[in-house]
Formats: C-alpha cells, structure tokens, sequence
C-alpha cells in the first residue's frame, strides 16, 4: 500500500515526529464521526420497526453527550499544565489534575449510563425485535472515550495545545 501511494515510509512509522501527532489527530476525528454515525444510525434504524415498543428517545442522546463533553474537557488542559509533583500545591498543575480526573470521570460516566440504558432498554426486554439501539449507544460512547485519548495523545508534551 505505502509503495503504492508513493508515500514516504516515515510519514507512517517516524514515531517522534509530527506525522504520527497529525494522523492521531485525524484518526480521533474519524472515529469521533464514526461513533455519531453509528448512533444517528441505530435512531433511524430502531424507529423504523413498526412494532418494536422500544423507541430511541430523547433522553437516550444524553451519554453522547456527556462523552463529547469529556472529550472536550480532556483536551482543553495543555501538558505544560500537568507538570507538578503535589496535587496538593494549589497551584495550577493540581487544578488542571483535578479537572483532567473529572473529564474522565464523565467519560466513564457516560460509558456506564451507555450500558444502563441498553440493558435495562434492550438487552433484557424480550419485547424488543432488535438489540441494535442498545449496541449501538455503548459502541458510541466507548468510540467518543477512544477519540479523546487518541487526540489527548496527539498534542506534542511541549506545545500549549491545538
């Protein structure tokens, strides 16, 4: 594929250099759209069985959405901000710790509510004619997680951040 596409060997294997930063930074997007999709998917899909008494409703959008704030409260902290060794300082190195651990916490949050909502939903409800809504809403929750560690990882240690 690389010989191919006429593309440099080091574009995808120069660990150290800005070509992995970029592709992370891409693939986070991507994946991030793919996990919209997915969901936006399994709405129409679920709404279009005529006789299936589960419904994707409005509340079911709320861990997508507390997983897209994640994402943004993981990536909104610079690494420079990070450096410090007490926690306990209250300096700026222990908020930004604070507020990094809180991200997270919301993005499992949101992978948890994700599992709730498709087990009580889908998963146990022998009523329901497909499982796809509730695979679907974990599958977007834990993508969106993926996404923010994939673009937490893509900002170089040294920078201030996008």
């Amino acid at each position: 594929f690389l010989v191919a596409a006429n593309v440099p060997h080091s574009i995808f294997f120069d660990a150290m250099g800005r070509n992995l930063e970029t592709l992370l930074a891409y693939g986070s997007g991507a994946v991030f759209a793919i996990a919209w999709w997915l969901w936006i998917d399994s709405i129409v899909w679920t709404n279009n069985f005529k006789n299936d008494p589960v419904k994707v409703s409005g509340a079911y959008v709320i861990p997508g959405i507390i997983g897209t704030v994640a994402l943004i409260g993981v990536n909104i902290v610079s690494w420079n901000d990070l450096n410090g060794n007490n926690i306990f300082s209250g300096d700026v190195s222990a908020r930004a710790k604070i507020f990094i651990f809180c991200a997270f916490f919301l993005g499992f949050l949101a992978i948890i509510a994700s599992l709730w909502i498709a087990i009580q939903n889908w998963f146990t409800n022998d009523a329901a004619q497909s499982n796809w809504g509730g695979i679907a809403i974990i599958i977007q929750n834990v993508l969106i997680f993926i996404s923010s560690v994939m673009l937490r990882f893509s900002k170089p240690q040294e920078s201030d951040g996008f």
